[in-house]
């Protein structure tokens, strides 16, 4: 997850040094980068700089402004195909599309998320 903050200057969702060069090339990351909660602040520094999902509803990386910035050639299509790539790689470890293909356990914790996410629907109180 990116940070609101800023290091060197630049916002960390902003930051190609932190996502892309240390976090995903040096470090060898292979999940999706999601932004803390409001910490974008625009579309095209943001998609280029390795930020894979904005939180909480895509506010700047919207498929339409995407698309533009692509035809413009702001955003290159290999950019755009890492993210798909780390976004379905996500998706498969976690088993939403094939519960047999999971590649992470399903914990305690999580079942008891659920769990407790499920009685608060019902009393009104939860996302």
């Amino acid at each position: 997850m990116s940070a609101y903050n800023k290091v060197n200057g630049t916002w960390c969702s902003e930051n190609p040094f932190l996502l892309t060069d240390v976090l995903k090339r040096e470090w060898g990351f292979k999940g999706m980068v999601v932004s803390d909660w409001g910490a974008v602040h625009s579309m095209v520094p943001t998609v280029n700089a390795g930020l894979d999902i904005e939180m909480p509803n895509g506010q700047f990386l919207r498929g339409d402004s995407l698309l533009l910035a692509v035809r413009r050639g702001d955003v290159k299509e290999p950019v755009i195909d890492d993210k798909i790539t780390r976004i379905l790689r996500v998706i498969m470890w976690t088993g939403l599309l094939n519960p047999s293909l999971r590649r992470i356990p399903r914990s305690s914790a999580l079942r008891n998320t659920a769990r407790l996410r499920a009685k608060w629907r019902t009393k009104g109180r939860c996302c």
